[in-house]
């Protein structure tokens, strides 16, 4: 268990704080379910579900759930580059081409334009390439080249130049992905 001591000194557990937080904070943002958990090394110290997984049936959710992280990701994918940038291994106006040769445009476009979503590349999840095999089989896991090619490949890769405006594209941060492989 996890111990702690209050303002006054009194104990009490991370776990019982936990347990009663996150039944409050569902209630007040209207979120009908999550599951929490806290790890030490490879052993989780508290994990739990709460609230429910389907608002229609009320089916409770559980930990054992598979859910899809979806763009949680893209804040993982942005720390790691910023981290990048200040270890000076990456600069945030370095050209993509300089990592990906193949991106339409790609001189043009920077890592600080991906990053801010203003890259004017088209989307992979917004064509008639990858969306579909997705629903077909949503469980598949699409390979980096796959995405990029269902963008690359698109009618019209290239939406605006770089900086016109804002435009939230998938493409960016799998780009985004591939810089941070190939320098960490």
């Amino acid at each position: 268990q996890l111990i702690a001591c209050g303002g006054g000194g009194e104990p009490y557990t991370l776990q019982s704080r936990l347990d009663e937080a996150i039944p409050r904070v569902l209630a007040e943002t209207n979120i009908p379910g999550v599951i929490v958990g806290v790890w030490q090394g490879r052993d989780p110290v508290y994990l739990r579900a709460f609230g429910v997984k389907d608002v229609q049936t009320r089916e409770s959710m559980t930990t054992d759930l598979y859910m899809r992280i979806g763009s949680n990701t893209k804040a993982f994918v942005i720390t790691g580059i910023l981290q990048l940038v200040d270890q000076g291994l990456l600069g945030l106006d370095d050209p993509i081409s300089k990592f990906v040769p193949t991106v339409p445009n790609g001189d043009n476009i920077t890592i600080r334009h991906l990053a801010q979503m203003r890259s004017g590349l088209a989307s992979y999840s917004d064509g008639d390439k990858i969306l579909p095999l997705w629903y077909d089989d949503i469980y598949r896991q699409f390979s980096t080249e796959e995405l990029l090619r269902g963008s690359f490949t698109q009618e019209k890769p290239i939406v605006f130049e770089p900086a016109a405006k804002y435009d939230y594209s998938n493409t960016n941060t799998v780009l985004l992905g591939v810089v941070l492989e190939q320098l960490s």
